[in-house]
């Protein structure tokens, strides 16, 4: 629920009336009973499933189409079959889906900053809809940066499970050695898992084989400081400063202050204040007088 502040006044007009903004309840996809087997990467229970707060209303679903998602609660009409909110098609070499939901902003927000569910649930949705059999041996950075003497993790993804890969690794300075993989921990994964430790900063290269002749490659650039988003770790530009401040009529605060505070023996000049002659209580007083007096020098003379 959400307070939104009104411009509407009550009845005496004196002051505004908060109304209150009611947003429906979020709630999780259901998977159907017969429902495929991509669904199951989709709407894997040990993350966090995906939730939705509103949705469009879909009368019915192509024969040919594969239902991944329905709500959990809801039915249509009189046909008493759950809703459908995630379908998908063959077209081409790849599917065509159809999300009837919103785009799950609500259920990104209500998660903790470090969750990473709503970007493999997008993930996994992309996949699905790719021709099978096209992702081939794959190459993953599991680290946001590499650094200089600090471990990077790389995945390989893609290769047979019977036949481990191999994967080797070249510095900057052309040499040349191979990282023992391990496996991952889901045992029907084919993704593989190691990392290791730059001694130099510069581009590194990863390839990886595997048993079927299949090969990638990726590059990793490694600084000498983590690379974080807060900020580049790269020291100021001095010259640039200096050379933006001359072009704009200021200067760079050096090690000296530009600005001396005033020395304590100097005299301090002597502040005045003026103010008009009459606005004065005295001047005011004897204009006042001067009036009294001519009134009453007009009365006594029978003048008024």
């Amino acid at each position: 629920e959400m307070n939104e502040q009104s411009a509407m006044e009550d009845e005496n007009g004196s002051r505004p009336v908060e109304r209150r903004q009611d947003l429906p309840q979020l709630q999780r996809f259901a998977v159907p009973a017969n429902h495929p087997a991509v669904a199951q990467s989709l709407f894997d229970r040990k993350i966090d499933p995906p939730m939705f707060g509103d949705y469009a209303k879909v009368r019915s679903v192509k024969a040919a189409a594969e239902i991944l998602a329905i709500h959990p609660e809801e039915l249509a009409g009189d046909a008493k079959t759950p809703r459908v909110l995630l379908a998908r098609q063959q077209f081409g070499a790849g599917f065509s889906a159809v999300l009837a939901t919103d785009l799950l902003w609500r259920w990104k927000m209500s998660l903790p900053s470090t969750s990473r569910a709503p970007e493999k649930f997008w993930q996994q949705l992309m996949f699905s809809l790719a021709p099978p059999g096209g992702g081939g041996l794959r190459l993953v950075k599991a680290s946001p940066s590499a650094a200089l003497h600090h471990a990077f993790s790389v995945r390989v993804e893609g290769a047979a499970k019977s036949a481990a890969p191999t994967l080797s690794v070249m510095s900057p300075d052309g040499a040349q050695h191979t990282l023992a993989l391990g496996e991952s921990a889901d045992a029907e994964s084919d993704r593989w898992q190691t990392s290791f430790t730059p001694d130099q900063p510069g581009r590194w290269r990863l390839q990886a084989r595997d048993a079927t002749g299949g090969e990638a490659h990726i590059t990793v650039s490694v600084d000498a400081q983590p690379r974080t988003a807060e900020t580049s770790n790269l020291p100021p530009d001095i010259d640039g400063l200096r050379q933006l401040a001359q072009a704009t009529g200021g200067a760079l605060i050096e090690t000296e202050p530009v600005f001396h505070p005033p020395s304590p023996t100097a005299a301090i000049p002597e502040m005045k204040r003026t103010h008009p002659l009459w606005n004065s209580p005295w001047g005011m007083a004897v204009l006042l007088g001067l009036y009294g007096i001519e009134l009453i020098l007009r009365r006594s003379l029978k003048l008024l």
